[in-house]
Parts: C-alpha cells; structure tokens; sequence
C-alpha cells in the first residue's frame, strides 16, 4: 500500500508499508520495546500507537509520525541498525508525538539531522526534559481554560 504524505521538510515523499513478514515482525517487536522503555523511563501512562515499518522512496527519512492517526512510521532501514541509533529514531518520533517536540539544533535527540546517536543516558535526559516542558504546557492550559 502506497501513501502520500508530508515529510517534516514539507517535501512530498512516498512511502510503502512492508508486508509483514516473520523477521519484519521481530524488528517491530525491537520497535515497541523501545516505545515500552521510553514510557517506563518517563514512569507514566501514554497513549498506544501503532508501530509500521516502511520503505521511503526517494527520501532519506527515517522515521515519521502521525499522532491524530496514532501511528509512527520507522524506515526500514532502520530496523538493521543498532539498538542506540534505533532508540535515537524511535525517541526522536515519540517526542513529536507525545510531547508536540519541535526540532531543536541545540537538542541531541531532537536535532533534525542525524549524523551519530547520542548515548543512552544522553538520550533519557532529553526525554525527561521534553516530557516535563509538556506537562508544565499542558498543566498552564488546564488552569487557563478553566
């Protein structure tokens, strides 16, 4: 199945979900348990997302997300790569998605250009802090919309 979509570069880019297939499958499975690690590190409840794995014709995306559908797109490039540059991708995704993150330069997990992964301890900080800016939003909007 082919979709159009929008990159975050706004450049229209084709992408092709995968059949699934038993290796696929597992690499998935890497996909959601770093989606699980992410939520046990914050220690909180977020919402579900579905998790595909796609190929990106003439692009060099790696990972896209879509919060109001609540799906993340991983490319299938990716999934061979190891465990920290798939957790910087994944991670990456999930602070679009859950924390409405923009790129930031001076941010290592949220840079949006990926040239090395920061390390693992790198990366939970930046997760942190994306995820308390959030709730300190969310928490003024609820007390000035009520």
């Amino acid at each position: 199945m082919k979709k159009k979509t929008y990159s975050k570069k706004s450049k229209l880019s084709t992408e092709k979900e995968l059949v699934m297939t038993e290796d696929l499958f597992k690499q998935r499975q890497r996909i959601i348990s770093l989606i699980n690690e992410a939520k046990q590190i914050l220690g909180i409840q977020l919402p579900w997302l579905k998790v595909r794995i796609v190929s990106y014709e003439k692009t060099k995306t790696l990972g896209l997300c879509w919060i109001e559908q609540n799906w993340i797109s991983i490319s299938e490039k990716m999934v061979s790569w190891d465990e920290n540059y798939l957790r910087h991708v994944v991670w990456h995704e999930l602070c679009h998605a859950y924390f409405n993150t923009k790129h930031q330069e001076d941010c290592i997990l949220m840079n949006a250009i990926l040239t090395k992964p920061g390390s693992k301890e790198d990366l939970v900080k930046a997760l942190k802090k994306h995820a308390k800016i959030s709730n300190k939003i969310n928490k003024m909007n609820e007390r000035m919309s009520a």
